[in-house]
């Protein structure tokens, strides 16, 4: 029976005496690229989506009748509503 050393069973030094002494070439990994076009695809779209809603707001709030039938309030109501649309956008994207 043959005793080996320590060094020979120790895990932390066995992937680095494996292998081909460090000459081993490696190959660069490719990008993903129809993932990363999908995501830029994504972040052009999001932002022309949030603004779709801006000349449907003064209708959407006469018609959940949230000024009680005054005409006067429908600005204000509404750029609540665009103020926290843009607040919350540029929290989400950073």
């Amino acid at each position: 029976m043959t005793t080996a050393g320590p060094d020979l069973y120790n895990d932390d030094q066995v992937l680095l005496l494996s292998g081909n002494s460090g000459k081993e070439i490696k190959r660069p990994t490719p990008l993903p690229k129809l993932q990363i076009s999908v995501l830029m695809l994504s972040s052009l779209v999001e932002p022309i989506a949030s603004q779709c809603i801006y000349p449907f707001i003064n209708q959407l709030i006469r018609e959940l009748d949230i000024t009680g039938g005054d005409e006067t309030k429908v600005g204000y109501y509404a750029g609540m509503i665009v103020r926290n649309n843009h607040y919350h956008t540029h929290t989400v994207n950073g």
